[in-house]
């Protein structure tokens, strides 16, 4: 008679419960433990796991890995990795931190040129598609204009736009013009932000809550803002939540602190 891999448990004085892993081998008896009570052991054919000074035990056999983390760890860091090489790929503007409070800094930014395009009914996809033909040739001179991060979304309350950062190297060599009438070239000028990163999706909600915040704490910092909260997502929408940087900008005097 022969039995699956089973263990049992062992105790000793003053100890915590053991498990004791076992492979059975005919078994002929399952006794209890003459010297020391509450101490169980299982005999074999041949041989015995021995108790009190000669104890002996099979060492533990740890359970096979799921299939599903060994598949699911390379994907993982394979994410991990594409994600930072990706951000370390794209051109971001350059800023100057001057204060950092947690979450929470304050932030120069030069001027910057931009793409801009209304969102409108065609919504985020829409109006990425709108910008993304505009730098890949949708443009007089049909030239490709280099991918930057983040891309800009300003919550205006007269209207909603996105917008894409020119990159350094169009900008000295002059953008060319968009062809139509739904992306139009500008200019941010130069300016001091209050800004705050955040996780999560890109929902109404998760942008509201950061407003929030971020007003919050400009209000207890007893700092003013100025004009309509501009959001700036770094990361593409394949990106998982948990690892996307969102942020959210509002303009403050250029000697708030």
């Amino acid at each position: 008679m022969s039995f699956s891999q089973d263990h049992t448990d062992y105790y000793l004085p003053n100890e915590r419960p053991k498990k004791l892993w076992l492979k059975p081998l005919d078994p002929q008896a399952y006794v209890q433990s003459p010297d020391i009570p509450g101490f169980r052991v299982l005999l074999f054919s041949d041989s015995a796991v021995h108790f009190g000074s000669s104890l002996t035990s099979h060492p533990m056999k740890r359970p096979k890995m799921p299939i599903l983390l060994l598949v699911g760890l390379p994907v993982a860091l394979g994410v991990f990795l594409l994600i930072n090489t990706s951000r370390a790929a794209t051109e971001t503007p350059e800023y100057k931190v001057i204060r950092t409070d947690g979450k929470f800094q304050i932030r120069d930014y030069p001027a910057l040129i931009i793409a801009t395009t209304p969102m409108g009914d065609q919504g985020m996809n829409g109006s990425f598609g709108q910008l993304f033909r505009f730098i890949t040739g949708n443009n007089e001179g049909a030239e490709k204009i280099s991918m930057t991060s983040p891309v800009l979304i300003d919550n205006a309350k007269d209207q909603r736009t996105m917008s894409f950062i020119m990159s350094k190297k169009a900008v000295e060599k002059g953008v060319p013009k968009p062809l139509g009438d739904k992306v139009a070239l500008g200019k941010v000028a130069a300016a001091r932000f209050a800004v705050l990163r955040f996780a999560g999706g890109r929902t109404s909600a998760n942008e509201q809550a950061a407003i929030e915040k971020l007003r919050g704490w400009l209000g207890a910092q007893k700092i003013t803002g100025k004009g309509d909260p501009r959001f700036a997502y770094y990361d593409p929408p394949w990106t998982p939540v948990f690892m996307r940087r969102n942020e959210v900008l509002i303009r403050v005097d250029k000697n708030a602190q």
